[in-house]
């Protein structure tokens, strides 16, 4: 704590100067005198009568943004019998009116210090990015000193008084502070370049736009840009405040868009930060004009609300994609106390040391630069991660093409030369051919569907695999005994077992599962015809040989789906006295009995025109149920449509079905 002690001299506290003050040191001798019109000269002051001033009721010199021209008063007394010297540092990089004048005992006036809006930083009487003055008194003499100002920003401003050894260790601190911080952020810009030289990657522009812009406002609030950059045009460093100020309000909007990619993923959060973007320039630019001092003012609070939706539309983003928005995340939350810090600092008249907040920026506008970075390196990782997790998916959806496509190529040469043999076989292979025709059907649609999509669809997978399984298990069991002989001769074309039927217990077959298989098959036709197909699960179980019931039932739905423009199929199994039989309804053109008698015949079609076919469907399930027992039923039933049925020999002992309300399942 710095030390000094007051003496009363015409009722003015006086402070004998023999250590470095600090502002709260100084706060209690500090008297104030506002000049609303600027009328007052240093002569006029100091022969003026003493209750123009008066004390400072602040812990620091603090008017709000105001157009007065403040001037302070400090008595001054040197207790040792040496001459000694003080720097008056005002820690400020620039001020459009700065005055320092030093009164003596005698009454002698010395003007110290004078700048104007036009006073280049060479004219200063101590090189220093911020204000120095530095001033001598004799031993045991008592002085006055007083500073006049006036800011086109805030009047809030922090002093201390300095002795030669304090203010040289102050200037090696700054300078060490300016050199971590700024060599930080030249690393960082650099590192941005290069990814964004290497990588072509938007994200890294956007970042490296946002590190220039911080440490040029850093570079500006340190009073470095005046000293270095621009030290001979005031006019340009006054309006800077503005512009980095805009550029601190803009950028937040554009980072956060490039990086959360809101376009994509938040398009009215991203619709919301474009307006922001083009609304913040329109309301700075003509105030700069206007009324410099009050667009300072407000461009603090939109650098604050800039931020504020940066950190909304990470949170947003952070509910679906938290890995990759993390470090953004944790960035702009320090980035927003740094905001809040300053507009507290000068909206408030909390009594916060500017050196303190200005470190506490410093700190956090490093780190949330530091985050930004990570939270770029982090995001280009992820990007990378699933961009392999995408090569390695679409390698192995390749691979499950290519067997697809080999499977049904294999398919195809089958039925085509089932289909040329067909004219000289017998009956079974014709039916074998018939069967095959819409589960093929299916299939191609079922693999073209899978190489337009993602591939990722489980079920899908499941209905290609029932369906392979069902074709391949027809020409196996059909077509080797009835073409081997004649293939062997006529080309080079091999039947083999595709695959290794799993079959169950006869006794104990699941018709759910037959049931399922058969819909997951033609579930993909009849959504290509717009058709709602439902099946009803069921517990029941039957020995009837689960091929010719997948024939039976295949055939049927085939039907259906073909004679019903728009509507429902439902299929399902119900319980009929002692025995079960499996249901087929649709909303179709329908059928009457005696049409279902005569379509059982071969090579009979009720309807030419309404759909493809050889008229093979009804004699097949008809010939097929005989075999095993069973019998195809026509229902009656109210309104348009078809109800058939396969009457199953025997009803298992314990089952549950589904019955139909007015001939719907449910």
């Amino acid at each position: 704590m710095f030390i000094g002690t007051a003496a009363a001299a015409n009722d003015t506290p006086q402070l004998q100067l023999s250590e470095p003050q600090s502002t709260r040191a100084l706060s209690e001798y500090i008297y104030v005198f506002r000049d609303p019109k600027w009328e007052k000269s240093i002569e006029t002051i100091v022969t003026a009568t003493e209750d123009l001033f008066s004390p400072l009721a602040t812990p620091t010199p603090e008017f709000g943004f105001t157009d007065d021209l403040i001037w302070l008063r400090i008595k001054l007394s040197n207790p040792s019998p040496e001459p000694g010297t003080a720097y008056l540092h005002v820690h400020e990089n620039f001020l459009q009116k700065y005055e320092v004048h030093l009164q003596r005992a005698d009454g002698q006036l010395q003007t110290i210090e004078s700048h104007g809006p036009s006073t280049k930083f060479s004219e200063r009487s101590i090189e220093f990015p911020e204000l120095v003055t530095k001033f001598a008194f004799e031993g045991g003499e008592e002085v006055s000193l007083f500073i006049a100002y006036w800011s086109e920003g805030s009047s809030k401003i922090s002093l201390s008084i300095e002795t030669e050894a304090s203010f040289s260790a102050k200037s090696l601190r700054q300078a060490s502070k300016n050199f971590v911080s700024y060599g930080m952020m030249l690393i960082l810009i650099l590192i941005s370049s290069l990814a964004l030289f290497i990588l072509r990657m938007r994200v890294f522009m956007a970042y490296s736009v946002y590190v220039i812009v911080t440490l040029l406002f850093l570079v500006h609030s340190d009073g470095v840009a005046f000293q270095y950059l621009w030290p001979s045009h005031p006019s340009f460093n006054s309006y800077f405040s503005i512009i980095i100020g805009l550029a601190f309000a803009i950028v937040p909007y554009n980072f956060a868009r490039t990086f959360l990619r809101t376009k994509t993923f938040h398009p009215k959060l991203d619709k919301l930060m474009v307006w922001m973007m083009v609304i913040t320039p329109l309301l700075v630019i003509p105030g700069a004009v206007i009324d410099p001092q009050s667009t300072k003012k407000y461009l603090m609070l939109m650098v604050l609300l800039a931020i504020a939706i940066g950190i909304f539309a990470g949170l947003v983003a952070a509910r679906t994609r938290f890995k990759e928005v993390r470090f953004y995340l944790f960035a702009w939350v320090v980035g927003g106390l740094a905001a809040t810090l300053m507009n507290i600092r000068h909206f408030t008249e909390l009594g916060i040391a500017q050196d303190a907040e200005l470190d506490s920026i410093r700190i956090a506008i490093v780190v949330d630069a530091v985050m930004m970075g990570l939270g770029v390196a982090d995001r280009y990782r992820q990007q990378m991660k699933a961009r392999r997790t995408e090569e390695k998916r679409a390698l192995k959806q390749a691979e499950l093409n290519l067997k697809l496509n080999n499977r049904l190529q294999a398919l195809e040469e089958r039925y085509t030369l089932a289909t040329e043999l067909v004219a000289s076989r017998d009956a079974a292979l014709k039916n074998t051919v018939h069967d095959l025709r819409q589960p093929l059907h299916a299939l191609r649609l079922n693999v073209k569907n899978l190489q337009n999509e993602t591939g990722k669809n489980v079920d899908q997978d499941a209905r290609f695999e029932d369906t392979f399984s069902y074709l391949e298990t027809l020409i196996t069991g059909y077509l080797q005994d009835s073409v081997s002989e004649q293939i062997s001769e006529g080309s080079n074309f091999q039947i083999s077992q595709a695959t290794e039927e799993k079959q169950e217990d006869e006794n104990d077959l699941s018709l759910s599962k037959i049931l399922l298989t058969i819909h997951e098959m033609f579930l993909p036709d009849a959504k290509e015809k717009g058709l709602d197909f439902r099946f009803v699960k069921t517990s029941a179980v039957s020995s009837v040989d689960p091929l010719k019931l997948m024939r039976i039932i295949s055939n049927l739905v085939a039907n259906a789906i073909k004679f019903t423009p728009d509507g429902v199929i439902l299929m399902g199994v119900k319980r009929v006295g002692s025995a079960i039989q499996i249901e087929v309804h649709d909303t179709g053109i329908g059928m009457s009995a005696e049409e279902f008698g005569h379509a059982q015949f071969r090579e009979i079609r009720l309807n030419k025109s309404s759909a493809d076919g050889h008229g093979f469907g009804l004699a097949i399930a008809k010939d097929l149920a005989a075999d095993s027992g069973c019998e195809l039923i026509w229902l009656e039933r109210a309104g348009k449509g078809t109800s058939l049925a396969l009457r199953l020999p025997s009803l298992p002992t314990n089952f549950s079905t589904s019955t139909p309300k007015n001939g719907v399942f449910t």
